[in-house]
């Protein structure tokens, strides 16, 4: 029984009183047991109410969260006592932040451990310290165990590995995990978090057996725009200094396509920190200048003539783009890292199937620069090495289509290993990348010059401003 005191005297200084309150029941760990255990006063102070995950994940994780509070009413509707929880996906998650969390909210005793403390250069060391964590989570059950980077000791195996001493450490696990001293009325929930693959097929460099273990392989990917939103609107709700207004919080949604929370909160420290430098609150302008400085690194500076051919480069992007039903989310123009500029637009972003004529519109906006360029500097001065990122995207896409997706019947219907064909056929392929990518050029040119008015204006917008918004693009396309 744990319990805090207050005392107080009398004004005569004949009565003592003291005073017993917060009491609670605590496990009593061992001395040799308390490094490994997390006490209450080490337990994260972290809640659901405080991460960004899908409602599948929550309320799959809070039904062991309640199994461990009270196993014995689960068992007696038929519930089987689960073994483990694997959580996979993407770095920066938010894996480690759901351990904390279960922590946090369940009753049990908490222990953690990373993979890699098992390894030892001396031969057995490794299983028995496994042997050892389990013993003392069982100990203190119910009781979760949570095993980060788990991939450092659950690699597949295999016979040129055999000798390698996390093999003995890995089956050490195994037995644990399901051997004759699991107890259904004091379970241990094995947690652990990788980055390699859960058992939905890409668990390609976990072993088989480990990822049977775990009772559920659940995803935790990258946030979609929703994701991101909440995520921003809760930073900027725990941070005073941070007053963004809603436009902005919905353009860095858009412009984060493919971030990790980890990297999404980077990013807005980084801004911060800025603020605190400056002494001011954190304005719109700071935010964008800090999100792209954190991204990208900070702003080159380049002469006017440089600035103009990427002004020109970057609309033309955008005027292929809008020509074809899109919405650039976010251009600029400012230098940054090994690019002069970029256009961003977010709204393939969750689509999961492509049509060949969908493709062939990504191809042709890719090319957008290369044909701004040519369209207003001609050949000789208009080939530059500025689209090269732009050429390898729409090559790789243009062979995708031919190889993987087997959309040109007259060289391939199913899919092509081109190091594996003829060298007649290999040439085929080649000639066919190039003819489709000569022939989306050529569209991106003509739809440049057949909007020379709105390129002109998007021109010398991207000189003044140097970067747009969604809104503000939309702006000078509709003039």
């Amino acid at each position: 029984m744990n319990y805090e005191t207050a005392q107080s005297l009398s004004e005569d200084g004949t009565i003592g009183t003291i005073k017993v309150f917060d009491l609670h029941l605590a496990t009593a760990v061992d001395a040799d047991d308390q490094k490994d255990v997390l006490s209450a006063e080490e337990k994260p102070d972290i809640h659901w109410s405080d991460i960004v995950v899908s409602e599948d994940v929550k309320s799959e994780l809070q039904y062991f969260q309640s199994y461990l509070k009270d196993a014995k009413s689960f068992l007696k509707k038929g519930a089987a006592a689960p073994k483990g929880i694997l959580l996979y996906g993407p770095p920066g998650t938010g894996k480690t932040s759901l351990a904390k969390v279960i922590a946090a909210e369940s009753d049990v005793t908490f222990l953690t451990a990373s993979a890699d403390q098992f390894i030892s250069k001396w031969v057995g060391e490794g299983p028995q310290a496994v042997h050892r964590i389990f013993s003392i989570a069982r100990k203190y059950a119910p009781a979760i165990l949570f095993i980060d980077e788990i991939d450092a000791i659950g690699r597949r195996r295999t016979e040129e590995a055999f000798h390698d001493g996390r093999q003995e450490i890995l089956n050490a696990l195994l037995t644990e995990m399901d051997g004759f001293k699991t107890s259904v009325k004091k379970p241990v929930l094995v947690m652990a978090a990788t980055n390699l693959g859960g058992n939905n097929g890409s668990t390609g460099a976990l072993d088989p057996a480990l990822v049977r273990r775990f009772d559920r392989s659940i995803c935790i990917d990258l946030p979609d725009r929703a994701g991101r939103i909440q995520l921003l609107k809760m930073l900027r709700n725990k941070h005073q200094i941070l007053r963004i207004s809603d436009d902005m919080l919905q353009n860095l949604a858009e412009r984060s396509i493919g971030m990790s929370p980890a990297l999404l909160e980077g990013a807005v420290n980084a801004a911060i920190r800025e603020a605190i430098r400056s002494g001011t609150e954190l304005s719109d302008s700071m935010m964008d200048e800090a999100f792209e400085k954190y991204n990208h690194g900070e702003e080159k500076h380049w002469n006017r003539a440089e600035l103009i051919k990427t002004a020109r480069h970057e609309a033309g992007h955008v005027v292929v783009c809008n020509y074809f039903g899109e919405e650039p989310s976010y251009l600029t123009v400012a230098a940054r890292d090994n690019h002069g500029g970029y256009m961003m637009y977010s709204a393939a972003e969750g689509k999961g199937v492509y049509t060949k004529k969908e493709l062939l519109r990504q191809i042709a906006v890719s090319l957008g620069g290369r044909a701004a360029e040519l369209a207003y500097y001609g050949e000789e001065e208009g080939l530059s090495t500025g689209p090269s990122s732009d050429l390898e995207t729409a090559t790789a896409i243009a062979r995708k289509m031919i190889c993987n997706y087997g959309m040109y019947h007259e060289i391939a219907a199913g899919i092509v290993m081109q190091n594996e064909v003829s060298e007649t056929v290999s040439q085929s392929i080649e000639q066919k990348v190039n003819a489709i990518i000569q022939e989306q050029l050529n569209l991106s040119v003509a739809i440049i010059k057949e909007n020379a008015d709105k390129m002109a204006q998007l021109v010398d917008t991207l000189m003044e401003k140097t970067h747009l918004n969604k809104q503000e693009i939309q702006e000078v396309l509709n003039d």
